[in-house]
């Protein structure tokens, strides 16, 4: 009778102090919940001092460390978990997002996939999967994965959102339209796929479509500097300069991802507009940022040399040869010997004529100016004979200023006929 009513004494024991304890948890796990983070973890610690190896505690402290963003702690933690209970689903998840908060996307995603093969219907693993797979540049993996998940009425905006993005960076612009549309049938107000749908018509240079839908991507997120900028130049492409400009200026002022491409677009705008102020402004600006960008310094050169200041210009263009790349290197060895010429310095201005014909030697406005400058300013005329031939044999009627064709014409027989009578 003493050992029985002993025995109920430890199990009623037993129950008071389990009691407590998930008493405890309780306190800890609200105090996390409600960002008393130094508190839960004072809490949680005490409790772990009294059942080291209990799962719910270690997970609760994992809980408190992804919190305080100490995620290599938080990892740790997950990892004594899965050492003894390797199918604890909440464990590899919690080890997937400190993962992927230390940018380690490939361990994220490993994570990530064990959580989804122990539980294979999750659509929100699936679709963090996804995300990181296309994080990761696996956009194949990334549009597999989350394709399936469209079929059902529960998909949501965001996954279309993560699907669409994946189609674009593979180049699949007619896919990305037609499931951003279903997307947008479903949630016509969500910017991440009017946004898409834009993006995919700009790519398929559709600019009336992209402008519709980058119009709905920027009312419905003004601060999208993304959205502004492609705004800008489709509408660009459409030769909307001023309104362009606008956008372009909008996307630098929220000073996002795109504030320094709108920036260099700017310099480029402005100076078509003939506002070289501007243009210089933000040439200047651009150039403290990226001082080796061959394109400013190609757009600022042009400025400085209409503007008048000449010696100023030639150090530009010679910057933007220096820095540059293929694209721009025959226009801006163009300009700098416009640049030579307005400034008499015709040796240099021959120069650099010749260095645009053998970079292109179809550039018929080079032989123009080339047979100009051997006739104008030099006694020997024979050069500048072979020259204007050469424009006029390279020249299209249909797209060459009618003034200049006739002026060749004229200046060639000229040149001829005076050759011809020194001859003889």
């Amino acid at each position: 009778m003493h050992s029985r009513h002993f025995f109920m004494i430890l199990i009623y024991i037993s129950m008071i102090s389990q009691t407590a304890a998930q008493t405890a948890y309780n306190k800890a796990y609200g105090l996390l919940i409600n960002g008393r983070l130094a508190k839960s973890e004072t809490l949680c610690d005490s409790l772990l001092l009294q059942a080291p190896t209990n799962q719910k505690l270690l997970f609760l402290k994992g809980q408190i460390k992804m919190a305080q963003n100490c995620h290599q702690e938080t990892i740790f933690l997950m990892n004594s978990i899965l050492k003894t209970m390797p199918k604890h689903i909440d464990a590899h998840i919690l080890k997937g997002k400190a993962y992927q908060e230390l940018n380690r996307i490939k361990e994220a995603a490993e994570a990530y996939e064990r959580a989804i093969v122990l539980s294979p219907g999750r659509k929100d693993l699936i679709t963090k999967l996804a995300l990181i797979n296309y994080n990761r540049h696996a956009y194949r993996a990334a549009s597999t994965l989350i394709r399936p998940l469209l079929d059902h009425e529960t998909a949501t905006p965001y996954q279309f959102a993560v699907y669409c993005n994946a189609l674009i960076k593979m180049g699949r612009f007619n896919e990305t339209i037609s499931w951003s549309k279903k997307a947008l049938q479903r949630d016509s107000s969500n910017f991440t796929n009017n946004l898409n749908l834009g993006l995919a018509y700009y790519e398929k240079n559709n600019m009336d479509s992209a402008m519709t839908w980058l119009q709905h991507a920027v009312d419905q997120n003004p601060y999208s500097d993304k959205a502004h900028y492609y705004l800008a130049e489709a509408m660009a492409k459409k030769k909307w300069a001023s309104a362009a400009i606008t956008h372009h200026e909008e996307s630098v002022s929220i000073a996002g991802v795109y504030k320094w491409k709108s920036m260099k677009m700017l310099v480029k705008y402005y100076y078509n507009q003939q506002d070289y102020q501007s243009c210089l402004y933000n040439a200047n600006l651009y150039l403290d940022h990226e001082p080796q960008d061959s394109f400013v310094h190609h757009f600022m050169g042009r400025a400085l040399a209409d503007g008048g200041s000449i010696a100023e210009a030639d150090t530009s263009f010679h910057n933007a040869i220096m820095y540059g790349g293929q694209d721009f290197l025959m226009m801006t060895y163009f300009y700098r010997a416009l640049n030579a010429f307005q400034d008499k310095k015709y040796a240099k201005a021959i120069k650099y004529y010749k260095t645009v014909i053998s970079l292109d030697s179809k550039f018929a406005y080079a032989y123009y100016n080339l047979a100009i400058t051997y006739d104008d300013y030099y006694k020997d005329k024979r050069p500048a004979i072979h020259q204007y031939q050469q424009f006029l044999n390279l020249a299209d009627p249909e797209k060459t200023e009618p003034s200049l064709l006739k002026s060749a014409k004229e200046r060639l027989s000229s040149l001829k006929e005076a050759t011809f009578f020194q001859k003889n």
